[in-house]
């Protein structure tokens, strides 16, 4: 009884901590906590994804000429691991199914390898020790706050940032250039149409992604000058529209943002397990976090979980399961330093973290993957 009774005063310390070090650690401003972050690619995912950013419920990988969406239904994911913790005995077939939907943005008629960069580097970086294979893993990998696509058309360049947890992208176009270059054709969506407000609605078979209505403009005279622009849809084709024309001797900026608001994701796909800190006060957070890879197909499509261990694809394939991922947070919680993901084919849990003397991070943990990473002197 003594132990038991220590047990659940120690549980019950922990869920306190752990409940005021969230608080904490977001006391003051953390910008690569609230926007979202541009990953740069160093052989850690397929070739052709040159950067990859984390959504809600989902991921979004930026490619030469274009930008692949991949997301899942959040829900799936909340009622698996609900029924993981009920007691057993007491818990019914598990529906392990999970929901995705795979679409893309191809920028047709575009330079088939423009030059994309990261800019804007932020201060924390990111660690990825997937499977076993050495020649996959990634260290010191940056994050950047917006992705530049240089001469995407000729004479026409794509920036791509985040605002609000929303992509913002803004076409430049030179002057001279010609702006009904741009074509944006969409693979995999099950519908699309411009309301009356004149956003457009990408339907999906988990929800709907809304694309604001673009606002155009041009500097004239170092004044800020709205230009008229609309959508133009022609089956899965979007283009630019400018009714009232424009003024082809200065540069034009078409400026629209995605929004994520209208789908029925969440970041509930992170659950936290433990926490610690060290001599100078960092904070050491670790969750199971469930990864989304590049999708091998387009449309709607169904996984399972498998209760954990690995993800298989009705049509073939897997995908990891649960991940173990670490982040350091700064003593002040203004910012995150870093973030480590382990794991292998295989659910992957941390159960407790020790910070030694030396400031070291020790994971103490479960794992159901036979290519868990591993060093015989540490990763």
């Amino acid at each position: 009884m003594r132990t038991s009774g220590m047990r659940k005063l120690l549980s019950a310390f922990l869920l306190a901590w752990l409940l005021g070090l969230q608080i904490y650690a977001h006391t003051k401003p953390c910008e690569s906590c609230t926007n979202l972050v541009f990953r740069e690619n160093k052989g850690q995912w397929e070739k052709q994804v040159l950067y990859k950013s984390e959504v809600k419920s989902g991921a979004v990988f930026f490619e030469p000429n274009q930008i692949t969406f991949n997301l899942y239904d959040a829900r799936d994911v909340q009622r698996i691991k609900g029924d993981h913790h009920k007691l057993e005995g007491f818990t019914p077939a598990i529906d392990y199914t999970l929901h995705f939907h795979a679409f893309r943005m191809k920028f047709a008629g575009a330079h088939p390898a423009p030059s994309v960069t990261g800019s804007e580097t932020i201060p924390e970086y990111f660690n990825y020790f997937i499977g076993n294979d050495k020649s996959k893993w990634a260290s010191a990998v940056r994050g950047f706050q917006s992705v530049h696509y240089a001469e995407l058309y000729p004479g026409i360049a794509l920036n791509v940032s985040s605002q609000n947890n929303s992509f913002k992208y803004v076409y430049e176009v030179k002057a001279g250039a010609d702006a009904s270059l741009i074509q944006v054709q969409f693979q995999g969506a099950d519908k699309l149409n411009v309301n009356t407000q004149g956003d457009l609605l990408i339907q999906t078979s988990i929800g709907e992604i809304k694309d604001l209505k673009p606002y155009a403009f041009q500097n004239i005279r170092g004044k800020e000058t709205e230009v008229a622009c609309h959508y133009s849809l022609d089956g899965n084709v979007l283009r630019y529209n400018f009714p009232n024309g424009f003024d082809k001797t200065q540069p034009l900026f078409i400026d629209p943002t995605l929004i994520f608001s209208t789908y029925s994701g969440s970041t509930a796909d992170n659950f936290g397990y433990s926490a610690t800190y060290d001599s100078k006060g960092n904070a050491f957070g670790a969750g199971s976090v469930f990864g989304v890879g590049y999708p091998t197909t387009l449309g709607a499509y169904d996984v399972s979980y498998n209760g954990g261990p690995t993800i298989t694809f009705s049509g073939g394939g897997t995908y990891p399961g649960d991940d173990i991922s670490i982040t350091k947070y700064s003593a002040d919680g203004s910012q995150r330093l870093y973030s480590t993901y382990l794991g292998g084919f295989g659910q992957d849990l941390p159960h407790s973290l020790i910070a030694n003397v030396n400031d070291e991070l020790y994971v103490l943990g479960t794992t159901g993957a036979a290519n868990f990473p591993y060093h015989p002197f540490g990763i």
